[in-house]
């Protein structure tokens, strides 16, 4: 049987004849007395959307964590009192202290001023191990803890008011969060796939899918992200250097990019052909319609009944020909030349005198190709 009613001689101490305490009126866990004087554990607990409320939090028990401030020193040589010794890494104790471990690291190094005891202090020095304009930071615990939300789970609350509790935060040493409102919206649609949320209505679990880190190689057809799908990696669209005005052809346009290049295909530089017919020991003139040549070679189709040249090639001031001599008998291959100039974009060729096998061939037709 409980006490409810403590006298001190004519004075009244504790008196709880009054008490109204009942367990279905207590949150699930929380203890008090009624009027017997009997202990009492509350077992109220309604659930999120249940309950005469339109609004309804979450209650959890507090606790008291340490946090601390930074800044950033603009020096970067080591600064005045602090010990040099070189410590890894830190905790923060429970009355509010930074602790200092000990070991190896190829990360940021921490050190200890030197009136600090043990290896212990409210106020500590960090280099950061990749930081070359700032590298030192005092970090300093802050005078008073922060009461945030505790571990525990209290039971849930409901108001007809939005603001009988806090939105989240701290009030009566509890911790509340509303969970749920008259304004309350979430559909599955609206959170990723596993996600849990509630409404008035009760449970909603998102669906949203991601999309992970991908790589997409443009290709000559359209590729696509699906839409509604929530990007937890980098997306990289992959780029060409060679994806110039000049790589592509006049005319054409690729991912924007207008093409440039009139020739055929000698990487960018303009070409010019045709044909031309041998005129034994005369030079040969041809206009090649081109601006300059820097390569000029020609040749002849058919096998040749005659002395002359087979084929001519000029290279940036260099001349090389294969001609034939022919007899009755047999053919000999030589390479002696004529001339080949060139002026702007006319080429001429000249067989060195009195040398059948120089001579373009009379009445032979000859290839040329042309390459600014």
């Amino acid at each position: 049987m409980g006490i409810n009613k403590v006298m001190y001689g004519s004075k009244t101490v504790i008196d709880l004849s009054g008490s109204t305490v009942a367990p279905d009126k207590m949150l699930k866990g929380i203890i008090g007395y009624n009027a017997a004087g009997e202990e009492v554990i509350g077992t109220h607990q309604c659930q999120a959307g249940i309950g005469t409320g339109a609004y309804v939090w979450a209650i959890y028990d507090t606790k008291e964590e340490w946090n601390y401030t930074t800044k950033s020193l603009t020096s970067t040589s080591f600064p005045d009192g602090y010990d040099s010794t070189t410590y890894v890494g830190w905790t923060i104790t429970n009355d509010g202290y930074f602790e200092l471990n000990k070991g190896t690291t190829s990360g940021d190094t921490y050190y200890l001023p030197e009136d600090s005891v043990g290896r212990k202090a409210k106020k500590i020095l960090r280099k950061g191990r990749y930081s070359v304009i700032n590298p030192y930071t005092v970090m300093t615990i802050k005078d008073m803890p922060d009461t945030v939300k505790g571990d525990n789970l209290l039971g849930y609350v409901s108001s007809d008011t939005e603001d009988a509790y806090p939105l989240k935060g701290v009030q009566d040493n509890k911790y509340y969060i509303r969970i749920s409102g008259s304004d309350a919206d979430v559909t599955a649609g609206k959170m990723l796939s596993g996600i849990v949320g509630y409404t008035n209505n009760g449970k909603v679990t998102g669906s949203i899918q991601s999309q992970a880190a991908q790589t997409i190689t443009p290709g000559a057809s359209d590729k696509t992200i699906a839409s509604g799908k929530y990007l937890s990696g980098t997306q990289t669209i992959k780029g060409d250097a060679n994806l110039l005005a000049e790589n592509i052809k006049n005319g054409v346009s690729i991912f924007g990019v207008a093409g440039s290049f009139a020739g055929g295909s000698s990487g960018g530089s303009k070409t010019a052909q045709g044909t031309v017919t041998g005129a034994g020991a005369d030079p040969v003139t041809i206009d090649t319609g081109l601006d300059n040549v820097s390569t000029f070679v020609l040749f002849c189709h058919k096998s040749a009944s005659t002395s002359g040249v087979i084929s001519a090639a000029y290279a940036d001031g260099t001349t090389t020909v294969v001609g034939v001599s022919y007899s009755q008998y047999f053919k000999t291959v030589g390479y002696s030349s004529g001339t080949i100039a060139v002026e702007g974009g006319t080429v001429s060729y000249t067989p060195k005198d009195n040398t059948a096998i120089t001579k373009l061939m009379q009445g032979a037709e000859y290839t040329w190709i042309a390459i600014e």
